[in-house]
């Protein structure tokens, strides 16, 4: 019983919430001319947008964006957000969660997060369908065909998971 209750404790240990706030949802309009799709951004985003989708204007609001990752490295969050496809000439692009920290080619380990949980939803980092090291100067995590959709208004929570 003691072994059951030791490996019980280390998973405990493994999974901690670094950072548990909330997002007060924003939004903003995005259209890419080069694939013709046109989104609606609904979240939080420093910005300012650098006219990719990865990276809106600024939008919306969080209580707190830093948190200490896995190597004791300060992690500024820039955006987590819902975009939905609303169409334009290419209504087949997927609907997408998108989360971005500050600066370029952080790593993409489990030190950098396991997972986030965005309006109850967890996504794993393992299972981001893309990764990019340096968009708009950041590194961002993607999520496509989200389901359930993500909020499109008022306060939800936000947790980043090592």
């Amino acid at each position: 019983m003691t072994a059951i209750m030791m490996g019980s404790m280390a998973s405990a240990a493994e999974t901690v919430s670094a950072l548990d706030t909330t997002v007060t949802v924003g939004n903003d309009e995005w259209f890419n001319a080069g694939t013709e799709g046109d989104f609606f951004n609904f979240g939080y985003s420093a910005g300012p947008g650098t006219g990719t989708q990865t990276d809106a204007d600024a939008m919306g609001s969080i209580s707190d964006n830093t948190y200490v990752d896995g190597t004791s490295t300060s992690r500024t969050v820039h955006h987590i957000y819902y975009a939905e496809n609303t169409g334009g000439l290419n209504d087949t692009l997927d609907d997408s969660i998108y989360f971005g920290i500050v600066g370029a080619s952080i790593p993409n380990t489990d030190d950098t997060f396991r997972e986030i949980v965005y309006n109850g939803v967890t996504y794993t980092r393992a299972s981001a369908d893309v990764y990019d090291s340096s968009q708009g100067g950041n590194s961002t995590w993607q999520w496509n065909d989200v389901s359930p959709n993500g909020p499109t208004g008022g306060t939800v929570g936000f947790n980043v998971v090592l």
